[in-house]
């Protein structure tokens, strides 16, 4: 519903004020970004581009004060961005005919700011806010002190009014141009100093103010308008007014469309700067402001503003941190300052372009110093301190190849030294997350307490590793070099099986395969096995083009670690039952676990035998938990099952084990189910058996609860060494 009438007047009423003070000072703002673009070979062109200029900050205040996720929020034209596309619009007319130069210019600003916006649109609506998080650090601070250092040279061009190059600055030293330029910088450095220090959004429309004010003092007490006019201390005299002019049909037929398209590389950069600088700027204002901003959202809604404002021939804009914190400053947050500074911004640009003949030159040069100051001493100075010696030496390349070769070639070396960096960096990083033998760490197997001795002999000859993160070549190699150390070393442990883990690992370089190919010729000569656990169907197919995979000797994969393991532990016990006679059924593990004389005859008398064929429930999970089970022969295992979730292997049980204890003497419902994986035989304990043999034979039933309360507590010691393992 509309708000009444009265709260809309009052709201008009208390954003006249901060609305008229931000639209004046951006209207500034506007003209400083059209004479950063429109200058050298542009310059005749400078009236009719203000014109653009303002008309396109009035859009842009329009727009983003409609669509902005909060209330107050301000947009304005950048200079940052417009720096760029100054040099792109340069670049774009050089070489094209006379006539064509003009409608080359206009048509290219306007075009690249209505990509921009589509782009930024584009990207609000697929939520990609937080791809810029993506962008290396040290390349997004070398991105914005380069632009400082091209502010800074368009700041020189505007106020001497010609284009200069970096052969030139010795010449410039010398020149009557000095007289023009050292004003101009003192103001942006002393505006830069009096912002860091004060801190207060006024601070911006006070030095612009105060600025004409004592230009304006000095003019009249020390010479003359005319004077003035004739030293180039102002923009004026044009041609004619600036004001807002469309851009027609007969202008897109005149421009040269061929030197347009041209510059479709360096319009890439354009859109990255903006979306960049719109993403810092939305952050810091919701910073300030302390609320949350939907940052797709804002996106969006730059986007459509800077689609409506390329279609005026306005420059790029977005979010403008100190506009809106002035406009915060002066009143409520309120939507009503950005419609009235829009107003402001069309007044000038309409019927008011004449008094943009009478600003000076240093104001508006000053302005776009203490933009290109600012970026410079917060990206090579205040970070300074920030960042490791490396990514700031990036940082500084990035802005020496800006300065020398180009903004998009700064980007370019940029982006492949921080990918060098990055490479270097985490090649340092171990991707070895824990590194355990078969003792510390073993498969989820219940096996017999013989075995399970055993096991803990032999498991020194399983080395296992766990790998983490992204493997890369230099990471793998490091890898592979210590584990030929250990398995060539002539004294000590024998490594009879090398176990891999990928769980952890999120892709691999294809240079990784020659690792392991390296590791699988090593396999044969140093008699171990690769064994390859969790590698997901991707890192698989990878490693099998590159000629890795169970065809080659010596190598095994299985779908995970403990599957892995259990393969390990069954060969080394394999080869333990070759040398030695052991039995493993029932009668054995009573007769190890009953402490009273016969103990494993007596209890014969309390058990049932069961059979259980392969795919049965021996234990289902769920129901009452009324009898414990030794295992005779034959294998089963343990699984949870949850709802909408894949069933979990929580255990294999085999011969010689005991299965159902901890429900059967908790008197909880099963946990987990408990599938014959063969054919089995059980021998079955249940509740009355029990109740019996305590009234019968006491002294045996006392046994049995003491051999059950060792077999838990050796489970309880052995997973206790395996966090233990992995927290070391």
């Amino acid at each position: 519903s509309s708000p009444p009438s009265g709260d809309l007047r009052s709201r008009w009423t208390t954003a006249l004020v901060p609305g008229v003070i931000v639209g004046s000072v951006e209207a500034v703002l506007a003209a400083s970004v059209g004479a950063l673009i429109f200058t050298g070979a542009l310059a005749g062109s400078l009236s009719r581009g203000m014109g653009f200029a303002l008309a396109g900050a009035g859009v842009s205040l329009l727009v983003m004060g409609w669509r902005g996720g909060s209330p107050g929020t301000v947009s304005g034209l950048q200079a940052s961005v417009a720096v760029v596309l100054a040099v792109v619009v340069a670049n774009a007319v050089e070489g094209v005919a006379p006539d064509q130069v003009e409608a080359t210019a206009f048509v290219m600003v306007a075009s690249a700011t209505v990509v921009v916006g589509a782009v930024l649109g584009l990207a609000g609506k697929l939520k990609l806010a937080n791809i810029i998080r993506f962008v290396p650090f040290p390349v997004v601070g070398g991105f914005l002190a380069g632009t400082g250092w091209l502010l800074i040279k368009g700041a020189v061009n505007v106020m001497a009014g010609r284009s200069i190059g970096l052969s030139e600055v010795s010449d410039l030293l010398n020149s009557d141009d000095l007289r023009l330029l050292i004003p101009g910088a003192a103001l942006g450095v002393a505006l830069v100093i009096a912002q860091r220090t004060i801190r207060r959004p006024w601070v911006l429309p006070v030095f612009v103010l105060g600025a004409l004010v004592l230009f304006w003092f000095s003019t009249f007490v020390f010479g003359s308008v005319d004077e003035a006019r004739a030293g180039g201390w102002l923009l004026g005299p044009f041609a004619e007014s600036p004001r807002w002019v469309p851009i027609g049909p007969s202008t897109f037929a005149d421009a040269d469309w061929g030197a347009i398209f041209g510059q479709v590389g360096d319009l890439l950069t354009i859109i990255v700067l903006a979306t960049v600088g719109l993403l810092f700027n939305a952050n810091s204002i919701e910073i300030m402001n302390g609320e949350d901003l939907d940052l797709d959202g804002e996106l969006s809604a730059a986007g459509l503003s800077n689609v409506f404002t390329g279609l005026v021939g306005g420059p790029p804009g977005y979010h403008h941190v100190t506009l809106t914190m002035l406009g915060r400053a002066l009143g409520d947050p309120n939507r009503m300052v950005a419609y009235v500074g829009a107003v402001a911004c069309f007044l000038v640009a309409f019927v008011g372009g004449g008094l943009i003949e009478y600003v000076p030159r240093l104001l508006l040069g000053g302005l776009i110093v203490s933009f290109g100051v600012a970026l410079l001493y917060e990206w090579l100075v205040a970070f300074r301190r920030r960042l490791p010696p490396a990514e700031y030496a990036v940082v500084l390349a990035i802005v020496l190849v800006v300065a020398f070769a180009g903004f998009l070639q700064g980007v370019g070396v940029g982006i492949a030294l921080s990918a060098g960096l990055f490479a270097w960096t985490y090649s340092k990083t171990d991707t070895v997350k824990h590194r355990l033998t078969g003792s510390e760490f073993t498969s989820k197997v219940n096996r017999s307490p013989q075995h399970q001795s055993e096991l803990y002999e032999m498991g020194e000859h399983i080395d296992i590793l766990e790998l983490q993160g992204f493997l890369f070549f230099g990471s793998v190699h490091k890898v592979i070099e210590s584990i030929q150390l250990r398995a060539m070393q002539p004294e000590g442990r024998e490594v009879r099986f090398v176990v891999i883990d990928f769980r952890r690992i999120r892709g691999i370089d294809s240079s990784v395969v020659l690792s392991f190919m390296k590791l699988a010729r090593l396999a044969g000569p140093l008699d171990f096995t690769v064994v390859m656990t969790g590698v997901n169907p991707e890192i698989k197919n990878q490693l099998q083009v590159g000629g890795f995979d169970e065809s080659l000797p010596g190598v095994e994969f299985f779908p995970d670690l403990d599957h892995g393991l259990e393969w390990c532990e069954d060969v080394l016990l394999g080869v333990a039952d070759a040398q030695v006679d052991h039995t493993h059924d029932a009668q054995h593990l009573l007769s190890s676990l009953m402490d009273v004389e016969g103990g494993a005859d007596r209890l014969r008398q309390y058990v049932e035998r069961v059979e259980v064929k392969a795919g049965e429930a021996l234990i289902q999970q769920g129901t009452a938990a009324t009898d414990l089970f030794i295992v005779e022969s034959g294998s089963l295992t343990a699984q949870l099952e949850l709802e909408g979730q894949p069933i979990a292997r929580l255990a294999r049980v085999g011969t010689g084990s005991v299965v159902g204890e901890l429900g059967f003497y908790t008197g909880e419902l099963r946990t987990a189910s408990v599938l014959a994986t063969t054919d089995c035989v059980v021998e079955r304990v249940g509740v009355e058996a029990v109740a019996r043999m305590e009234r019968e034979d006491p002294d045996l039933a006392l046994a049995l609860h003491r051999a059950m309360v060792r077999l838990v507590s050796d489970r309880l010691a052995r997973a206790n060494d395996a966090v233990r393992a992995l927290i070391d």
